[in-house]
């Protein structure tokens, strides 16, 4: 299946997972995106089924934001998916 630009009009490359951890039950991914060049961790915790997305800032370090991405996320105001 193919994948396109928000436009629909020509192909769009798909996220580059460039490292993924789990543990006890949260998942966590750094996703490059090629078609905004952007970096992003993705965090999924599968035993309450809530996701959030922190997108790596171009001056900050992409291993700390994955290592530590509940810090980062409380930085962008999003404590209300971390209070759950």
């Amino acid at each position: 299946m193919d994948t396109y630009d928000a436009f629909g009009f020509e192909p769009a490359e798909p996220d580059r997972e460039l490292c993924e951890r789990t543990a006890d039950g949260v998942e966590v991914r750094l996703v490059w995106r090629p078609s905004s060049e952007s970096l992003a961790v993705v965090v999924n915790d599968t035993r309450t089924g809530q996701s959030f997305e922190v997108p790596v800032a171009p001056d900050a370090d992409p291993m700390d934001v994955y290592e530590h991405p509940y810090y980062h996320a409380g930085g962008l105001g999003i404590e209300e998916l971390l209070a759950a």
